[in-house]
């Protein structure tokens, strides 16, 4: 039984991240002709390590499904579900691991030396994860991601890519 309610959320799951990919690339598509000239110049002067607009958007559909460490559930249902209510889904779920494609979240318990605590969000067309270090940075990383969210016509999207409280130091020079 339990296979069998697996299987549908997999296919359930397969069945939104097409539609959702199919969405994001009509969204991407419909941009402007001034857009499309401005990407395609751009194009002439990337490097092999630079992606145009058309391959990442800024914003996608996030998959339908929101699940959580079923070792920490009584912790993280909460936090799930207000993840689900933010991007408009009634399915959450705690699981053993991250299936992967899904809104996984976990509080990992992970501070680096010197201990700083925090966040990290990485939003792509096929998933999402939110890490966080506890209960109070899972809380800013929901809302960080609230604020974030774009709304169109009753669906939410959400940045691509990664959001996070740690210090970033990016190589603008790959």
């Amino acid at each position: 039984m339990l296979r069998l309610t697996w299987a549908m959320v997999l296919i359930s799951g397969l069945l939104v991240v097409s539609g959702c990919q199919h969405e994001t690339s009509a969204a991407s598509s419909s941009s402007s002709s001034t857009q499309t000239a401005r990407d395609d110049e751009d194009d002439t002067n990337v490097g092999p390590q630079t992606h145009t607009h058309l391959e990442f958007p800024a914003t996608v559909r996030p998959f339908a499904m929101v699940m959580y460490d079923s070792a920490n559930e009584e912790v993280l249902r909460p936090y799930a579900e207000r993840v689900a209510e933010l991007v408009g889904t009634t399915a959450v779920q705690a699981v053993d691991r991250n299936p992967v494609c899904c809104m996984w979240i976990e509080i990992t318990r992970w501070t680096p030396n010197p201990g700083v605590r925090g966040y990290i969000i990485n939003n792509q067309p096929g998933g999402s994860t939110i890490q966080a270090v506890d209960e109070e940075q899972l809380r800013l990383a929901i809302e960080r991601l609230d604020a974030n969210a774009v709304r169109h016509d009753g669906y939410v999207e959400l940045p691509t890519g990664i959001l996070t409280n740690y210090r970033v130091n990016a190589d603008l020079g790959m």
